[in-house]
């Protein structure tokens, strides 16, 4: 309980209920950061920023150490941020379309999972009568598991014989057996 006197005089503006509403006004500006609930475009921003130049990141390795680097404007501004990425789908987070080069608009696009998953320096890309793609999308193309195209890879197969071999190879000599 406050004493009269303090409230009278003007000195105690509220018995408290003040403060949360001015703190939040504080921290809300963008409107991505309501009551510590973070928006998805938000949380890449952050974290964005965290990979490139915090010391103290796990993954330094991988962002901070190859001179992977958050353009000017987007590490001044979460508002230039969002105004050149617009609002992320739902299922999609940001990702670099060259995986060598830094984060900024020419160079970010929000991708789902599969989309990120293709784009990963580690995949084994093949070309194949003018087409480029990771095996990952040769195998669903031709309707096979992935570790199909790593075998016959591994095996020695050339990439025109992986890609072009019936996906059942049993079967399909079965059946030129039985119509014998």
């Amino acid at each position: 309980i406050l004493p009269k006197y303090r409230i009278t005089t003007g000195y105690v503006k509220s018995c408290g209920c003040l403060v949360g509403e001015r703190v939040a006004e504080s921290h809300t500006t963008h409107g991505h950061t309501v009551k510590h609930n973070l928006s998805r475009e938000y949380r890449a921003w952050a974290r964005m920023k965290e990979r490139c130049v915090s010391k103290e990141n796990k993954k330094i390795r991988y962002y901070r150490l190859k001179g992977i680097q958050v353009c000017e404007r987007w590490i001044e501004s979460f508002q230039t941020f969002l105004s050149d990425m617009g609002p992320c789908p739902p299922g999609h987070t940001i990702d670099r379309i060259d995986g060598s080069k830094g984060y900024s608009p020419y160079n970010c696009r929000w991708a789902d999972v599969r989309m990120q998953n293709n784009n990963l320096s580690s995949n084994v890309c093949l070309e194949f009568n003018g087409k480029r793609q990771t095996c990952a999308q040769w195998a669903r193309e031709l309707g096979v598991g992935r570790h199909v195209v790593y075998s016959r890879l591994k095996l020695g197969w050339s990439i025109e014989k992986t890609l072009t071999t019936a996906k059942n190879i049993r079967a399909r000599a079965h059946a030129t057996s039985s119509a014998t």
